[in-house]
Formats: structure tokens, C-alpha cells, sequence
């Protein structure tokens, strides 16, 4: 059965509640590709996570939720460092985020021991910040580049700007992981940090020529282009209200590598065969996942049966 390896940040977000004694923050597990671990999972694909979960408090809180989505943490090592801690303030229903990674499990992540079987066809996603601060950004770049050409692999940059010290070496290790990436998901606002001069579609013209089969680009309210290299579609974004977007675009990676798992699609023939009305419906479906995710506070990526309810409704 094709799997999905998750490679990448497993943290606490502290969110803004109101208490007794004024405001306050409730702890609640998160990070980018720990959330898309959870979408992925949810969405009916078997998961793996694989990087460091420390061995303090939060980092059993957090191998306990992941195994009470259904993904399997036994290749991820435990380890002594601290976990990733990030604070969340929310202006609208946006989040910015005050991270603290020194010397956690993220930043000194080694995978030097991993003896996973990632088959030909499996997929190995990664993204965030794990791909920011050193060592662990190297050693999830070395994790990426050292794949056999079968190994799919999927990367969503989800950038963060104000952890970013030295944005020139961010940019190659980024450049270095796209030239190996079949599937790229990623933001208009990361886009705009990565190539300010590219319009989604000229970026995804670019990834295309250089051997991606997907290319995936969320655009807010304006719902999302994809694109392989035979195929394309636009879909809208679902309106109505939300409560906050925290998980959002983790929730369109899951969906997208899910449905891809769900359309055996296991290398980059098998994106050549994908229509525009493929397209359009992995698509649709990205952005029903993404607006139930939205109906909660934090990330709470919706199931398959949940997804495929929304869709039979009539929507305004």
C-alpha cells in the first residue's frame, strides 16, 4: 500500500483563550507538516511521521495525538531536546506566530538512523520550518536528496520570514528542494516571499520545466490553481464565514496528497495522465477540506466521509 512519510516540525502552539484571570493561551499540538501528517491521515492515506518527538511533556502530547489520528510514529525517534514552542496572535482571523526552535528536536533534527522502507511510489513530504534553522534543515535537505527517483517527493515551503536569518542559504536549500520535488504545494504569499517577480502561473510553468508533475498554488479567498504538465484548473476557494485559518493550507496538503494516493498515483506518468477535470476535482476538493477545517479553532482537518458530505451539499 502506498504510504506517506511526513520528514519535518512537530511543536506546541499556544492560542489566545480567555480565563479567569484574563488572557491567556491553551496549548495545542501543531506545526506544518505535523498538521498535513494529520490531514493526510484523516483523509484516509496511511501515514508515517518520522522526525525527532522529544521525550519532554509536549512531545508525548504530541506522539500521543498523532496516533490518535491514525499516524504511525514508529520510525520517529525519541529524543532529549526540547519541543518547538510557538505563540499565536490572530488579527482577523490571520495568525502570526512568535516561534521558539533553539536547540529543539526540530532545529537539532538528525534522521542519520532512519531505516525506514520508503518505496518506490511512497511519497515523502516535507516543509516549514524545519527547513530554516541549521542542522535540521540539512539534514532534511540530505533526507530528500538521498531518495531514489521513484520515492515522490512534496515539499510546501509555508514560509516564515521572521525566522529566516540568512535568506540567501534558505534560498538555495529551497532551489536545491524544488529541482528534486514532484509535487509542490505552496501560498501566494509564500510565492511572493520566494519569487516576487513570478505570477503563479509563470512559477508553476517553471517547476513544470524543470520535472515537477504537480504544482499547487493557494490563493486566499481566490481559491487555488493546479497544474501538471498536461493539465490545469482553477478552483474557487468556498465562501461563508470562519473562525480562523490555522491548518488551512496544511489541510489542502493533505487533501492534495491523499487524493493523489486515493488516484494511485505513484510517479510522474501517472500525473501525465491526470485531466483538467482531475484536476479540478482534487482542487474542489482542497478547498471543501480547507473551509471545514476552517469552521474550528486551530487546525482540525476534516475525513474523507466529512469532505465528500460537504460536497453533496448545494453551496451559494
Amino acid at each position: 500500500m502506498q504510504t506517506i512519510w511526513v520528514a519535518g516540525e512537530a511543536l506546541i502552539d499556544f492560542v489566545p483563550a480567555a480565563t479567569g484571570l484574563g488572557p491567556g493561551f491553551v496549548p495545542r499540538c501543531g506545526g506544518s507538516t505535523y498538521n498535513a501528517a494529520k490531514a493526510c491521515a484523516r483523509m484516509g492515506a496511511r501515514v508515517q511521521f518520522i522526525s525527532p518527538l522529544s521525550t519532554d511533556l509536549f512531545g508525548q502530547r504530541l506522539a500521543q495525538d498523532l496516533a490518535a489520528f491514525g499516524v504511525g510514529t514508529g520510525h520517529a525517534p525519541r529524543v532529549a531536546d526540547p519541543t518547538t514552542l510557538a505563540f499565536v496572535e490572530f488579527h482577523g482571523t490571520d495568525a502570526r506566530y512568535a516561534f521558539f526552535n533553539t536547540g529543539s528536536a526540530t532545529q537539532r533534527a538528525d534522521h542519520s538512523g532512519f531505516a525506514g522502507p520508503i518505496l518506490a511510489g511512497d511519497i515523502l513530504h516535507v516543509g516549514s520550518i524545519s527547513l530554516i534553522d541549521l542542522p535540521g534543515a540539512e539534514d532534511i535537505a540530505g533526507l530528500v536528496l538521498a531518495q531514489p527517483p521513484g520515492v515522490m517527493v512534496s515539499i510546501d515551503p509555508n514560509v516564515r520570514p521572521g525566522m529566516i536569518r540568512d535568506a540567501g542559504a534558505w534560498r538555495d536549500r529551497m532551489a536545491r528542494l524544488f529541482a528534486r520535488a514532484d509535487i509542490v504545494k505552496l501560498s501566494a504569499e509564500d510565492l511572493a516571499y520566494l519569487h516576487p517577480d513570478l505570477s503563479p502561473q509563470d512559477f508553476a510553468t517553471r517547476c513544470l520545466s524543470q520535472g515537477t508533475g504537480l504544482v499547487v498554488v493557494t490563493l486566499g479567498d481566490g481559491g487555488a490553481i493546479l497544474a501538471t504538465p498536461g493539465a490545469s484548473a482553477r478552483v474557487p476557494a468556498w465562501p461563508g464565514p470562519v473562525i480562523d485559518t490555522v491548518g488551512a493550507g496544511d489541510t489542502v496538503t493533505g487533501a492534495i496528497l491523499s487524493s493523489l494516493t486515493d488516484r494511485r498515483i505513484r510517479d510522474r506518468d501517472g500525473f501525465a495522465r491526470l485531466t483538467d477535470a482531475d484536476l479540478a476535482g482534487i482542487g474542489q476538493r482542497a478547498m471543501a477540506a480547507a473551509w471545514l477545517n476552517c469552521q474550528h479553532s486551530g487546525c482540525h482537518p476534516p475525513t474523507s466521509a466529512e469532505v465528500a458530505q460537504a460536497l453533496r451539499q448545494p453551496r451559494p
